[in-house]
C-alpha cells in the first residue's frame, strides 16, 4: 500500500497517464513489427484465419474494454441505457457516413484506390478512434485517483495494463491485410501503428478535460464500440465468408475473440 502511495505522490496524473499510454502506444507498434517477419503474402487459408482473427479481437476488445466498463459507470440503469444505445448508434452513423464520405471523394478525384484498400483503411481508422477513446478512458481514472482511494489507482493501472496486452495482437493483426494488398512490410508496418499513436494523444485529453468527459464516458465508450462492430459486420466478416475457405476465417475469430477474453479473465 505505501508503495502505490509513493508513487501517487511522485507522479502528476497526466505523468502517469503519459507512462501508461506511450506504453500502450509501443504495444501496438511492436505488434504491428511483426509483420517484418512475414516474407511473402499470406496463402488463402492464412488470410482468412488473420481476418478473422482481426474481427475477433475488434469485437471481444469492443465488449470487455468499451461496452461492459460503460454499463458500470452509472447506478442508473436508464441513463445507462440511453446513453449507451445513444453512443453506439452515433458510431454506426459516423462509420458509415464516413464510408460514404470516402467513396465519393475517391469516384470524384479518380483516386487508383481499390474498394478492398478503402474497406482496411475504414478498419484503421475504426481501431485508431478505439484507441483514442481508450487513452481518454486512461487519462480519466488517473486523474481521478486525486480524488478517490486505492483501490480506483489499481483500477486505472488494471485498465491500462488490458490495453497494453491486447494492442500487440492487433497490431499485428492490423498490418496483415495491408500486406496481402501488396503493399510493402515497411508500409504495412506503419499503416498498422497509426491508431496506437492516438493512444497517448487520448490520454492528454482525457486528463486535461476529466471534470467534463467523465460524465459522458458511456456515451463516448459506446460510440467507440459502434464504429468499431460496424465495420466488422460491414467489411470483414463479408471479406473472409466470400468465396472459399471462410471456415477458416470463423476460427480466426474464435481464436481472436478468446485471447481478449483470457486476458480480460487474468486481468481481473
Amino acid at each position: 500500500m505505501g508503495v502505490f502511495n509513493i508513487e501517487m505522490d511522485i507522479f502528476s496524473p497526466l505523468t502517469l497517464t503519459l507512462m501508461n499510454t506511450i506504453f500502450a502506444m509501443f504495444s501496438t507498434i511492436l505488434g504491428s513489427s511483426c509483420i517484418f517477419f512475414v516474407k511473402n503474402s499470406l496463402n488463402i487459408k492464412c488470410y482468412k484465419i488473420f481476418l478473422g482473427f482481426t474481427a475477433g479481437i475488434m469485437i471481444s476488445s469492443s465488449i470487455w474494454s468499451l461496452i461492459i466498463p460503460a454499463t458500470e459507470l452509472s447506478e442508473n440503469k436508464l441513463n445507462n441505457l440511453l446513453g449507451i444505445s445513444l453512443g453506439f448508434i452515433l458510431g454506426a452513423i459516423l462509420l458509415k457516413l464516413l464510408d460514404k464520405l470516402i467513396s465519393n471523394i475517391i469516384l470524384r478525384i479518380n483516386l487508383p484506390v481499390t474498394l478492398s484498400a478503402r474497406k482496411k483503411f475504414l478498419l484503421i481508422l475504426s481501431s485508431a478512434l478505439r484507441n483514442l477513446i481508450e487513452g481518454i478512458s486512461i487519462g480519466i481514472a488517473f486523474s481521478l485517483t486525486k480524488s478517490e482511494n486505492l483501490g480506483s489507482f489499481a483500477g486505472a493501472i488494471a485498465l491500462s495494463l488490458s490495453m497494453v496486452l491486447q494492442n500487440f495482437p492487433e497490431g499485428f493483426a492490423l498490418s496483415i491485410p495491408f500486406k496481402n494488398e501488396k503493399y510493402s512490410n515497411l508500409k504495412s508496418f506503419f499503416i498498422g501503428s497509426i491508431p496506437g499513436l492516438l493512444e497517448p494523444i487520448g490520454g492528454i485529453i482525457g486528463v486535461l478535460l476529466s471534470t467534463i468527459l467523465v460524465s459522458y464516458m458511456p456515451i463516448i465508450l459506446a460510440f467507440a464500440a459502434g464504429t468499431i462492430i460496424i465495420t466488422v459486420v460491414d467489411e470483414i466478416i463479408p471479406e473472409y465468408n466470400s468465396s472459399s475457405y471462410k471456415n477458416f476465417g470463423t476460427i480466426g475469430f474464435v481464436f481472436g475473440f478468446l485471447l481478449l477474453l483470457m486476458l480480460d479473465i487474468i486481468l481481473k
